[in-house]
C-alpha cells in the first residue's frame, strides 16, 4: 500500500457481478489495519457491500472517492500467492475477480448476509465449567444472543477470539482438481490431507456412516480426462477396505457421453477400467462430476452418475452438432446430494439449487388450514 500527499487510496474487487476494480480511500483511523486480502465495507451507490482489498491504488483524477466504512479482517483471508491464482481464474472464464474470491472463501460473504456465529441447540445446553476462559467468554456473549457477528464478539469479550475457537464454525469443504488446475498449487493452496503424498490429489472423507471417495481425473496440459494407474490401485483398496459403508465417488470428469460432441471428446477416457472397478464394490451408490458446465444424469456401471451444472457459463446443448463450440449465460446452480440411510446402503437423491436472491418461501395453506 501506499500513502500520497492526497489520501490512501485501495483497489477494492466487490462480490457481485461487477467486472472491474473499484478505488476507495482509507481513512486515517483505518490506515494501520488496511492490507491486501481483507474484507472491508464500502459504500455502492445507496447501498453497503462488501469488498475484497487486492492492491493499492493512485487516486482516479477528476472523481471522487468515497472513503471505506469499517475493515471486517483482522487477518487476511488470502495471500499474494491466492490472489494470483484468483486472477488467473477471473481472466480465464471471464468471470469478476471478487466473485471469485467470494466463491473461494463461502464465509466472505457481502453484508446483507454478514459472518454471524450463534449457539447450536447442543452449544447452549452445554455447561461452561471447565472450559478455559477465552472459550467461557466466547460461549458467554453467544449465550447472549441470537447472532453475532466477529467484530462485536470481540467487543463483548474484551479481546480478540482466538481463531481455532470459531475454526469449527466454518463452512467445511474439499476440493478436487479440474482440467485447468495445478496439482502443485492445489497441494500448497488447499489443506487437505490428500492419499498419496505425490501424483494424483485422491482422498477419502468419512461423515459418519456414509464414505465420500473424491478422485482426480486430470491429465496435465489436457482438457480430457484420465485416472492413472496409481489412482485405481488406491481406489481399488480405497472401496474393499470398508465393504459395508456407503460410497459416494466425486471426479472432475465425466465417465459418460453428454451427447455434447466437443465435450464428449473430453471426458474420461477410461472410463472403462472405472466401471469394471466400481461393478466389483457395490457400495458404490454415487458417482459425481463436472467439466461438461450443464446438468446431467444417467446410469454408469449400475450406479446413478450425475454431471453437476455450472456457477458461471454454460455449455451450449447442441446435440446435433449444428454450431461450433458455445456456451451460454444461464442462472447458476449446483447440486445437492443427500444420502439416507436405509436398507442396504440407503439411498442418494440429488436436488438442483439455483443460486441467487428470488421472492419466497410462501406457505401453501392459511392460517385456517385452507389452500391459499
Amino acid at each position: 500500500m501506499k500513502s500520497e500527499r492526497e489520501g490512501f487510496f485501495i483497489e477494492v474487487a466487490l462480490g457481485i457481478p461487477l467486472a472491474r476494480l473499484l478505488s476507495y480511500r482509507v481513512p486515517d483511523y483505518l490506515r494501520a489495519g488496511i492490507e491486501a486480502g481483507k474484507r472491508v465495507l464500502v459504500p455502492l451507490g445507496k447501498r453497503t457491500v462488501t469488498g475484497y482489498v487486492v492492491g493499492s491504488d493512485a487516486r482516479p483524477e477528476g472523481l471522487e472517492i468515497k472513503d471505506i466504512l469499517e475493515i471486517l479482517d483482522d487477518e487476511p483471508l488470502f495471500t499474494p500467492h491466492h490472489l494470483a491464482f484468483y486472477r488467473w481464474i477471473s481472466d480465464y472464464y471471464f468471470f469478476p475477480l471478487g466473485g471469485v474470491i467470494k466463491t473461494a472463501h463461502p464465509a466472505s460473504i457481502d453484508i446483507t448476509s454478514r459472518q454471524v456465529f450463534s449457539l447450536s441447540e447442543k452449544g447452549r445446553s452445554s455447561p461452561l465449567a471447565g472450559r478455559d476462559s477465552a472459550a467461557a467468554k466466547v460461549m458467554t456473549a453467544l449465550a447472549g444472543e441470537k447472532e453475532i457477528s466477529i467484530a462485536v464478539l470481540q467487543r463483548l469479550t474484551g479481546s480478540k477470539v482466538p481463531p481455532g475457537l470459531l475454526a469449527q464454525l466454518e463452512l467445511p469443504f474439499v476440493s478436487i482438481p479440474g482440467n485447468h488446475d495445478s496439482r502443485e498449487m492445489m497441494r500448497a493452496v488447499f489443506p487437505h490431507a490428500f492419499a498419496l503424498r505425490a501424483g494424483p490429489l485422491n482422498q477419502t472423507i468419512q461423515i459418519r456412516e456414509l464414505d465420500l471417495v473424491l478422485l482426480d481425473s486430470s491429465v496435465h496440459g489436457k482438457p480430457h480426462g484420465e485416472l492413472e494407474a496409481p489412482t485405481l490401485q488406491w481406489l481399488e483398496k480405497a472401496l474393499a477396505a470398508s465393504p459395508d459403508r456407503p460410497a459416494l465417488l466425486f471426479l472432475h470428469h465425466p465417465p459418460f457421453r453428454a451427447g455434447i460432441w466437443h465435450m464428449d471428446r473430453q471426458n474420461l477416457l477410461n472410463a472403462a477400467e472405472l466401471a469394471l472397478l466400481v461393478r466389483r464394490h457395490p457400495r458404490v451408490q454415487l458417482i459425481a462430476s463436472g467439466h461438461v458446465h450443464r446438468a446431467a444424469l444417467t446410469m454408469f456401471a449400475g450406479v446413478q452418475t450425475t454431471i453437476c451444472p455450472a456457477l458461471n457459463h454454460a455449455v451450449d446443448l447442441d446435440l446435433a452438432q449444428l454450431r461450433q463450440p458455445s456456451f451460454k449465460v444461464e442462472p447458476p446452480s449446483f447440486h445437492r446430494h443427500s444420502w439416507f440411510a436405509g436398507e442396504g446402503f440407503g439411498s442418494v437423491v440429488t436436488h438442483q439449487v439455483p443460486i441467487g436472491q428470488y421472492d419466497g418461501p410462501h406457505p401453501f395453506f392459511g392460517p385456517d388450514g385452507k389452500l391459499l
